[in-house]
């Protein structure tokens, strides 16, 4: 497995039940809802770790690029769990980097992601550089960046 998505890396994880809802027709989790997972993990990530207070007004980053890789479906009732770390952080954009993976005795990988953020000013619609308390935080916590 490659080095980036090695569990033993991340320090961050959100645990969640696969719902019905996330199901498609064939009866296991939509590609889809993996994307949602993640979502959800970065913004978990972003109360844990940046201090941002649910304030959607003052959650400055965008979503710049997202890839997933598949490696096995998820079924309903699964207990999964997202694992988050930041791989990289530049001036004005970081990576994210996601394992979502069965809580069983396998601990099985169902799919991997790497998302890129970039600091953002919505009002000025413009990059702008990553908030020192972020990069103090990230740092702090992230302790394979330094």
């Amino acid at each position: 497995m490659s080095g980036l998505f090695d569990p033993q890396k991340f320090h961050h994880r959100v645990e969640f039940t696969v719902w019905f809802r996330d199901l498609d027709a064939l009866g296991h989790v939509n590609n889809a809802t993996y994307f949602s997972y993640v979502e959800h993990a970065r913004l978990s990530y972003a109360q844990d770790v940046l201090g941002w207070n649910k304030d959607m007004h003052s959650l400055s980053m965008i979503l710049g690029r997202v890839t997933m890789e598949y490696r096995s479906p998820l079924l309903f009732g699964e207990q999964v769990e997202v694992l988050s770390r930041i791989s990289r952080l530049g001036n004005k954009s970081f990576d994210f980097v996601h394992v979502i993976r069965r809580i069983n005795d396998t601990a099985e990988i169902a799919a991997t992601a790497i998302t890129n953020m970039v600091a953002y000013d919505y009002e000025a619609n413009q990059s702008v550089e990553i908030p020192v308390e972020w990069r103090t935080r990230i740092l702090a916590f992230e302790k394979s960046l330094e």
